[in-house]
């Protein structure tokens, strides 16, 4: 296993070379391109599949979903807590493009990053002013313009787990008593959140060297956590709804109805997340009411977001251009926004725990762990 910086390294080097390996279409035109194939899939639009087949050559299969769609890897980056808002690039990431805030294409890999410039690394793409067509080539893409406001936009970013290979993860999984798929999934993530908490490791969800080696062979804190978390006596009432109250918190995706290894790691997480003792895994009535109570909170911060919605319409419509928030009858829009500060106050793109809708899953978990102190 490669660490994160040194995987990382590797894959824009990986990149940068591909740069000049023209022809990158044979015929011209068809799709039929060698990083396609080298996934075994047909000839298509590979925008995805060239990022994918460079992570795979570095050593960093494992560390992204198995996919050629921009919308599905960047699903799956906002299950995995691997997705960065459009204001927060990094070296390396793939980078999703919006048409009209429609996501419609992947740059492989950002190369630089700042507040005033963005370069990266495209497959399928034209060397036409950075244009997203679908050019058939490999350029180096200026970005910059998609910063702003206009038709193409910068969606997000995904930053891979760099660093694991598919072998990697399989045994990861299987330590850990996870579904195995080859890839990070959420389920994985919150297992590994887990088994670090217990070995008094940095609980990140990331299976580092150190994680991996102390996961694999007993080393580094305590080594009986590496043992599976096992779902002992594992008749519990209405398991579905629990694996869809977690599912809301994010700690899913779980299915089934059944109280698996997958489930009790993320009821484990859950608990230790939110402060509910004791953190064993086992979705006992306090734990239940815990995760019901924390869900209900989300519900009722996205009923006052849905209050406010038209409120805050009218507030952005009235400003007159140029001026500083004067409503025609006079009132100041700033007093009106000041009202909705509280609400305004949890949406918070790129940082921890946002949730696709906009609330933000680590102020509902901070207000649960004192509300249980």
């Amino acid at each position: 296993m490669k660490d994160f910086t040194t995987a990382r390294a590797d894959y824009i080097a990986w990149c940068r070379d591909q740069l000049g390996e023209a022809p990158w279409e044979v015929p011209a035109g068809s799709n039929r391109n060698d990083y396609s194939r080298a996934l075994g899939r047909p000839a298509q639009a590979w925008c995805v599949d060239f990022a994918q087949a460079g992570l795979e050559a570095t050593g960093s299969g494992g560390g992204i979903i198995p996919t050629a769609s921009t919308r599905a890897h960047i699903a799956w980056a906002k299950t995995v807590g691997r997705h960065r808002s459009r204001t927060r690039p990094a070296l390396g990431a793939l980078v999703a493009v919006a048409k009209n805030g429609v996501s419609v294409h992947t740059d492989g890999c950002v190369v630089k990053a700042s507040t005033s410039r963005l370069l990266a690394i495209g497959g399928n793409t034209s060397n036409r002013g950075g244009s997203t067509a679908d050019g058939g080539g490999v350029y180096l893409n200026d970005r910059t313009y998609m910063l702003g406001s206009g038709t193409y936009r910068i969606y997000g970013y995904t930053l891979p787990f760099f660093g694991l290979t598919r072998e990697d993860v399989l045994e990861i999984q299987g330590k850990l008593g996870v579904t195995r798929t080859g890839y990070m999934t959420a389920a994985t993530v919150a297992a590994v959140k887990a088994f670090q908490k217990r070995s008094g490791l940095t609980a990140d969800g990331f299976p580092g060297p150190t994680t991996f080696s102390a996961l694999t062979l007993g080393t580094g804190g305590d080594a009986s956590a590496a043992a599976p978390l096992t779902p002992a006596g594992g008749d519990f009432a209405d398991v579905d709804r629990t694996q869809a109250w977690l599912n809301e918190l994010g700690y899913g995706p779980l299915s089934g109805g059944v109280y698996d290894t997958a489930t009790a790691a993320a009821v484990l997480a859950a608990q230790q997340d939110l402060g509910i003792t004791p953190a064993d895994g086992r979705p006992g009535p306090a734990t239940r009411t815990h995760l019901e109570e924390a869900v209900a909170k989300l519900d009722d911060i996205q009923k006052q977001l849905d209050a406010q919605s038209a409120t805050l319409k009218e507030i952005a419509g009235a400003v007159l251009n140029g001026k500083s928030g004067v409503r025609s009858d006079g009132t100041l829009v700033k007093l009106a926004k000041d009202q909705h500060k509280e609400v305004l106050g949890i949406i918070a793109p790129g940082k921890a725990g946002v949730r696709t809708d906009g609330s933000l899953v680590e102020v509902i978990k901070t207000e649960a762990r004192k509300s249980g102190e």
